[in-house]
């Protein structure tokens, strides 16, 4: 049993670092949790911890759409800036 939760517990490192390295720290988040007798979250006993986790994700989501709207907003703004005539004025020496 011992050798299986180091394992378990080496996976999980791995893990972690392959996130921290991957992911963007704007899109990371930490919380603190214990685990429930029944061997996960609760959502009686954790409903702090889901609330908070919820709200989280929900507002970066919102800002990650906001973000892209915005680029896709300039982008278009050029897009159309680069289709439209132009008079072009020649300076002849």
């Amino acid at each position: 049993m011992w050798q299986i939760c180091c394992t378990w517990t080496a996976l999980i490192a791995k893990l972690k670092e392959r996130v921290v390295r991957n992911v963007d720290s704007t899109n990371l988040f930490k919380y603190d949790t214990d685990w429930s007798d029944d061997g996960g979250v609760n959502s009686h006993s954790h409903k702090d911890y889901l609330e908070k986790f919820c709200s989280d994700f929900e507002n970066r989501i919102k800002r990650l759409i906001d973000e892209t709207n915005q680029t896709q907003e300039l982008s278009t703004q050029v897009c159309e800036g680069f289709e439209q005539p132009r008079a072009v004025t020649v300076i002849e020496r």
